[in-house]
């Protein structure tokens, strides 16, 4: 069920620290995160409904320049 594969990786994103900043949907579901230097968009393909299968695909970006600006837990570094 897309349904359910949405809500665990909303669950899974915001346990990791990822923001919540949009969804779309239509025929598949994209959904939009975001941390201090990095942007994820995932899209969720049903594939149609006889094929009875679901295909996750994320896309990740890094803000290098914000990255060195920030500890590995995406917090200011202190100088």
């Amino acid at each position: 069920q897309m349904a359910s594969l949405k809500d665990y990786i909303i669950t899974s994103m915001r346990n990791n620290k990822w923001k919540v900043v949009g969804e779309a949907s239509y025929q598949s579901v994209m959904l939009a995160f975001t941390k201090p230097n990095k942007t994820c968009m995932v899209v969720l393909d049903g594939g149609g409904k006889l094929s009875g299968k679901t295909q996750a695909s994320f896309y990740v970006t890094v803000d290098v320049a914000a990255a060195s600006r920030l500890n590995p837990f995406g917090e200011p570094i202190r100088q």
